[in-house]
């Protein structure tokens, strides 16, 4: 018996799109600079972007 696992056809195609992406290496990456800001570095994200949310939630919430 062999130690294979059996696969639906098809499956494993729809499992390699999900794969994570390569990771950077961190050093390589600080060498080379990024080519742009990654979201989660994005210094504009903060707390005033939340409020604006809730702030649009209770905006929702109103109807009179």
């Amino acid at each position: 018996m062999s130690s294979q696992e059996i696969i639906p056809e098809g499956l494993d195609e729809i499992d390699r799109e999900f794969e994570p992406a390569e990771r950077v290496d961190r050093e390589e990456y600080l060498a080379e600079g990024p080519s742009e800001v990654p979201m989660e570095a994005d210094p504009v994200d903060t707390a005033e972007q939340r409020e604006e949310v809730e702030l649009d939630g209770d905006f929702e919430e109103r109807e009179d």
